[in-house]
């Protein structure tokens, strides 16, 4: 089977322009009119999957990210062994850099590349190595919707054309600022065959290196067997956290009811105490020769609870 695209309509939204109409290809010649497109890759930050895609471009399989944050998909040039003949096709890409800056593309092609027994044809936009971007490339979410593509993060897969491609994911770093607490998300060290029980849990005893603290708390264990955690660097410089695991610990949900009805029991006692020691009290002042009006506000001053 070949499936191609030829072209089709963006499925993306220009971020911004100066052209009139809403046409996201431009020639060459009117470079100046170039629609921006958000691709807002936060690869340095979160953990994004990607997916290996052969492709007769390349000797070895190409990593792709899979942002669903970015209106179109890319590919940098370095990655292909065989560079076809681009389009005249020039768009700016916003998001990728650490800055506000704009990166112009080199034009597009249509990249094939192999699913089993099918072949399957994309367009691609091909940018230069200046681009910020640890992957080959990206799967925009022009080529997520054109395929009709669903990701399931329970099985690490992405199904394509009714054929299923694995993902895998980067492990997340953090820059945690010196003298701050920051929430990430972190990898369950715990075995799989545990984590039906550990859907809610409790994250014990963690420290993460010298003056750099896992906060105790309760957390939900999410789709992809992952936690969000707090982490506090109590130093005066900013650490690095990367590929960090925690361990959860079952919540006994007997103990918890157990020491609630003994702290209700502690309360009605204490209760009890204060109650006698005021009338205790109110037996060692004499206050007999006082009237009924005068005993009554006598008494206001020892409410009993």
């Amino acid at each position: 089977k070949s499936y191609t695209n030829s072209y089709p309509k963006s499925f993306t939204t220009s971020c911004e322009t100066n052209l009139q109409d809403t046409n996201p290809s431009v020639s060459k010649k009117d470079i100046k009119d170039v629609p921006v497109y958000e691709t807002n890759v936060l690869n340095k930050k979160i953990s994004l999957p990607h997916a290996f895609i052969n492709t007769r471009y390349s000797k070895k399989p190409l990593c792709l990210l899979i942002d669903t944050g970015a209106s179109v998909s890319i590919i940098k040039q370095s990655s292909l062994s065989k560079v076809p003949e681009l389009s005249d096709e020039i768009i700016k890409l916003k998001g990728i850099n650490d800055n506000d800056s704009y990166c112009e593309t080199l034009g597009t092609f249509q990249m094939e590349f192999n699913l089993y027994d099918s072949i399957l044809s994309y367009k691609f936009h091909v940018i230069n190595d200046a681009i910020n971007l640890a992957t080959d490339g990206i799967i925009g979410s022009d080529f997520l919707h054109f395929f009709k593509t669903s990701i399931d993060y329970s099985t690490k897969s992405m199904s394509l054309n009714e054929h299923k491609i694995q993902i895998h994911y980067t492990a997340p770093k953090y820059i945690i600022p010196a003298r701050s607490e920051t929430v990430i998300e972190c990898i369950v060290s715990n075995d799989k065959s545990e984590l039906n029980k550990l859907k809610e849990a409790l994250v014990l005893d963690h420290t993460i290196s010298e003056g750099v603290f896992l906060a105790n708390c309760i957390v939900s264990l999410k789709r992809n067997n992952r936690v969000n955690v707090s982490v506090l660097n109590t130093t005066d410089s900013p650490v690095e956290v990367k590929n960090f695991k925690v361990r959860l610990t079952q919540i006994d949900f007997d103990e918890f009811h157990k020491n609630s009805s003994q702290d209700e029991q502690n309360i009605f006692n204490m209760s009890s105490t204060s109650s006698n020691r005021i009338n205790r009290v109110l037996d060692l002042i004499r206050h007999s020769h006082l009237n009924e009006e005068e005993k009554k506000s006598f008494r206001l001053l020892f409410p009993i609870h």
